[in-house]
């Protein structure tokens, strides 16, 4: 089964963005980007993009405070809730499983022992400038190093 998603539609500025990050030599990429300049948007749209697009993929979205995540994972749902695109979604592990295999999981850092054990496709990590470097080196580095394809940081 075919299905066609559409996605946002992304101002100049976003669209530069995202043609930097879907680089195919880049790995990792840094957004430094102001206040109110449509980041999360940016994120959750790569997030859908690649879990899609990578059969069997795991994503995970991570941010500073379970407040942030949450958000994030409920804007996901509601984009997703109705399609089937959407097999499971989890409200209380914060876990979604799409019809290609591919998982999406969203993580707090605000307790960084629940970011350990997961190997990871894709890494978004919003908010990045509030997660400590031990956290990134001691936890988050290690889910990307075996299968690892893209890590966003925007800040």
């Amino acid at each position: 089964m075919k299905i066609e998603v559409e996605g946002f539609s992304p101002y100049p500025a976003q669209l530069e963005w995202i043609e930097k990050v879907e680089d195919p030599n880049i790995k990792y990429a840094c957004l430094i980007l102001g206040r109110q300049t449509g980041k999360s948007l940016l994120l959750t749209n790569l997030l859908l993009k690649w879990s899609l697009e990578d059969n069997g993929a795991v994503t995970m979205m991570v941010s500073p405070t379970y407040n942030q995540v949450r958000k994030i994972y409920e804007d996901v749902e509601r984009v997703l809730a109705g399609t089937p695109l959407l097999v499971s979604s989890n409200k209380s592990n914060y876990e979604m499983e799409l019809l290609n295999g591919s998982k999406i999981i969203y993580r707090s850092a605000e307790k960084p022992d629940n970011l350990r054990g997961y190997t990871n496709d894709f890494l978004l990590i919003d908010e990045a400038a509030f997660i400590r470097d031990q956290v990134w080196a001691e936890i988050l580095k290690p889910t990307i190093l075996v299968k690892g394809k893209k890590v966003v940081f925007a800040s």
